[in-house]
C-alpha cells in the first residue's frame, strides 16, 4: 500500500525517465517551454502551407541547469501528443556519443527517431506507390511490387504484394523504384527511400563518409518526411558543449537550413558560455535563434514543488489529491529544499521522493511523514547533516519542528517555555541568577534577570513572521552597563550603545528557533544529556541571554 492513495510509485527510479515517465510534464516554466516548442512547429507548418517548404528552417535554443529537467523536456517533446501529428522528432544525447565522429553523429541522429517513425514512413511510401500502380499509367510502379500479369490472373492484388513487402517476405524492385522517383527526388533522397522501403531487420540509413554527405542525407530524410507524412522534422541535440566537432556540426546544420526542419539545441548555461568564449560565430547564431528558451530558475522551489505534485497527481487517477495532502507535500519539499542544498534541483528531489514513497509503503504510512524522510535521507545520503544548528537535532525532529514553527499561534507558548528552560539551564551552570522573571504579552515574551556578575538585564522577544513562511524571533536586550564590550554573538544583527544603557537587537533564524524548541522539549522531559549542556549554553549565548 503506497501513501496518498497511490496504486504505485509515480516517480522514476532512474535519472533518465522511461517511456511512461516522459509523458508527464510538470512545472510552469517547463510547460511554457513546451508551448513555445509546439508554437515553433506550428509556425513552420503554417509557412510551408503558404510558401515553399524547402526554405523553412527554425532554430530553437534551450538553456537549463544540470539536473533541472532539460533532458526530460526534450524526451517529452519527442513523444507528446501535441506534436504526434505535426512532427517527426529525433533525440540525440551528445553526452553518450563517443567518439564524436561524423559517422557516429549521423547514426545517433538517425537512431534518435522512434522505430514507429520509420514504420509509418515505410507504410506511407508504399501506400503512395500502390495508388500510382493502380492507375493505367502505373506500369513502372507495378514493377516495384513485382506485380505482373500472372499475379492478376491468379487474383493477387497490389495490396497483397505490398503486405508481403511490409512483412519482410518480399523485396521491392530497386531499379524500378529509382526510375519512378528519379524525376522528383535527388540521388541522396532516392537512396534514403530505398533504405526505408527495403527488407531488413531494422532501418539502416545510407552510409556517409563526411559532413557534407551527412547533411545531404539529413535534408533528404526531412524532405521525405514532408512529402509522404506531411510532417516537420525536428532534430533535438541534447547536452551540447564546446567540443569542436559538435560545434562544427551545429554550425553547419544551421548554415545549411535543412528543409522543413526545426533544430532544437539543449545545453547548460556553462556550456553556452564556453561556446561563447571559443566559437563566437556559433554563439551568435544560437543567441539569435528563432526561439530562445531560457529555463534559468527552473530549479526554484515553486517549480520543483509543482513538478512533484504533478507526479503524485498523475498517480491518483481515480481520486484527485486534496488540499491538505497538497499542503503536506509542499511543506516536506520546502524543508528539504531549504535545508539541504543537495536537493535544490528536480533530479535529486525526484530521487528523494521515489525512495521516500517506497519507504512509506514499507512503513504502511499514509503520508511521507518525518520519520520516513529521516530514514530515507540517512539511507540514501549517509552522512548528510543539517547546517548551522547548535543542538544535534535529528533530521526527523527538525522536519517536525520546522513544520510546526510555520504557525505563530501554535508555538508562542512553547517558545516561552523553551526560553525559560534555557534560563534554568544557565542558572544551573552559574550563568544567571535563579530569580529570572518571564512574562508573556501576546506575541511578546519579556524576560528580566541578573547575570552572574549582578548586571541587570531585560530582554524582549517578539515572535514574528520570518522568511520563507517560517516563524522567527526578534529580540531586544537592554543592560544596565554602558561599557558593554562583549563581541557580537551569532545571530545578532546590530548593537546600539548610549550613555545610560546598552541595547542589543537579536534576530533568530529558523535553525536557532528549531534548536530552541527542541531543547525546550528535551528539558521539560528531563532528557538533556551532559554532552548537550554545553550546546544549550552556546544556544543561550546566541540569544544573548548572558
Amino acid at each position: 500500500m503506497y501513501p496518498y492513495g497511490l496504486a504505485k510509485n509515480p516517480f522514476p527510479s532512474a535519472a533518465t525517465p522511461g517511456n511512461e515517465d516522459i509523458m508527464l510534464l510538470g512545472g510552469e516554466r517547463h510547460k511554457k517551454a513546451k508551448s513555445l516548442a509546439v508554437a515553433c512547429v506550428e509556425d513552420i507548418e503554417n509557412k510551408i502551407q503558404q510558401e515553399d517548404g524547402a526554405t523553412q528552417f527554425r532554430l530553437v535554443t534551450v538553456t537549463q541547469d544540470v539536473g533541472s529537467g532539460k533532458t526530460h523536456l526534450a524526451l517529452h517533446l519527442r513523444n507528446c501528443r501535441e506534436l504526434s501529428d505535426k512532427a517527426m522528432v529525433s533525440f540525440t544525447d551528445l553526452s553518450q556519443l563517443l567518439p564524436r565522429t561524423i559517422i557516429n553523429f549521423y547514426n545517433a541522429m538517425m537512431k534518435g527517431f522512434s522505430k514507429h517513425h520509420f514504420d509509418q514512413l515505410r507504410q506511407a511510401i508504399l501506400n503512395d506507390l500502390q495508388e500510382r500502380a493502380a492507375r493505367d499509367d502505373g506500369k513502372d510502379c507495378r514493377e516495384i511490387f513485382g506485380y505482373s500479369l500472372w499475379d492478376r490472373l491468379k487474383g493477387n492484388s497490389l495490396e497483397t504484394k505490398k503486405r508481403l513487402i511490409l512483412d519482410n517476405r518480399f523485396s521491392h524492385n530497386k531499379k524500378a523504384l529509382e526510375k519512378v522517383f528519379s524525376k522528383s527526388f535527388t540521388e541522396a533522397e532516392i537512396s534514403m527511400i530505398q533504405s526505408i522501403v527495403g527488407i531488413d531487420a531494422g532501418f539502416n540509413p545510407p552510409e556517409v563518409e563526411n559532413l557534407n554527405e551527412m547533411l545531404f542525407n539529413l535534408g533528404a530524410l526531412a524532405k521525405i518526411n514532408r512529402r509522404f507524412l506531411d510532417r516537420v522534422t525536428v532534430f533535438e541535440i541534447d547536452e551540447c558543449d564546446s567540443d569542436r566537432s559538435s560545434m562544427d556540426l551545429l554550425k553547419a546544420m544551421i548554415n545549411l537550413h535543412l528543409p522543413s526542419t526545426v533544430l532544437l539545441v539543449v545545453l547548460t548555461p556553462a556550456a553556452y558560455e564556453d561556446i561563447r568564449n571559443c566559437n563566437a560565430s556559433l554563439y551568435d547564431r544560437l543567441e539569435k535563434a528563432n526561439y530562445r528558451i531560457d529555463l534559468a530558475g527552473s530549479n526554484a522551489l515553486e517549480e520543483i514543488s509543482e513538478i512533484i505534485l504533478e507526479y503524485i497527481t498523475s498517480g491518483r487517477k481515480q481520486k484527485p489529491i486534496d488540499i491538505s495532502e497538497q499542503a503536506d507535500i509542499r511543506k516536506k519539499v520546502k524543508i528539504l529544499y531549504e535545508e539541504f542544498p543537495e536537493f535544490r534541483n528536480i533530479r535529486s528531489m525526484i530521487n528523494v521522493m521515489y525512495h521516500a514513497i517506497e519507504r512509506a509503503s514499507r512503513n504502511s504510512s499514509r503520508t511521507i511523514d518525518e520519520h520516513t524522510l529521516d530514514q530515507t535521507i540517512t539511507s540514501i545520503y549517509p552522512g548528510l547533516k543539517l547546517r548551522e544548528n547548535f543542538m544535534s537535532v535529528p533530521i526527523s525532529e527538525f522536519i517536525k519542528i520546522a513544520e510546526e514553527s510555520m504557525n505563530i499561534e501554535e508555538i508562542k507558548s512553547r517558545v516561552a517555555m523553551a526560553i525559560k528552560a534555557l534560563l534554568n539551564c544557565a542558572s544551573d551552570n552559574g550563568r544567571v541568577t535563579k530569580d529570572a522573571l518571564l512574562r508573556k504579552n501576546g506575541r511578546r515574551i519579556e524576560v528580566e534577570f541578573d547575570d552572574f556578575v549582578g548586571r541587570k538585564t531585560s530582554l524582549e522577544f517578539s515572535i514574528v513572521d520570518g522568511n520563507s513562511e517560517f516563524v522567527g524571533i526578534s529580540a531586544i536586550q537592554e543592560q544596565d552597563d554602558n561599557q558593554l564590550e562583549s563581541p557580537m554573538k551569532p545571530g545578532i544583527l546590530s548593537r546600539d550603545v548610549n550613555q545610560e544603557r546598552a541595547s542589543i537587537q537579536v534576530q533568530v533564524n529558523r535553525h536557532v528557533l528549531v534548536d530552541l524548541l527542541y531543547f525546550g522539549n528535551k528539558y521539560s522531559n528531563n532528557q538533556v544529556g551532559k554532552d548537550e549542556v554545553h550546546r544549550a549554553l552556546a544556544l543561550g549565548e546566541s540569544l544573548n541571554l548572558y
